[in-house]
């Protein structure tokens, strides 16, 4: 099982997956995506963050600390839209969304 945790200071945040321990800071998102997943008896939506070096990060919304996330990235990132939940819901699963871009801010 997959474990979010937002930092105190509210500048990073870690993802420890399967017993790794993943670090990052908000400063390092480059974009974030959202996209909806066909799990046969539910939908599932999913949060993308790539960062700067390339990598991409998927998160899942039943996973652990994902409500915390996201608050912590609208505060982070500024523009991050607030309805970006319904703006995923709507899409064909598998259909990826772009929710925010560097320099959006």
């Amino acid at each position: 099982m997959t474990e979010i945790q937002v930092g105190q200071s509210g500048d990073s945040f870690s993802i420890n997956e399967r017993g790794r321990t993943h670090n990052f800071l908000f400063s390092d998102i480059e974009r974030i995506y959202g996209e909806k997943k066909d799990r046969i008896t539910y939908d599932e939506i999913e949060l993308g963050l790539e960062f700067l070096d390339g990598n991409t990060f998927w998160i899942k919304e039943l996973e652990t600390g994902f409500q915390a996330l996201v608050l912590a990235i609208q505060e982070s990132v500024g523009s991050f839209p607030p309805d970006w939940y319904a703006m995923v819901e709507v899409t064909d699963p598998g259909s990826t969304t772009t929710l925010w871009q560097r320099g959006d801010r």
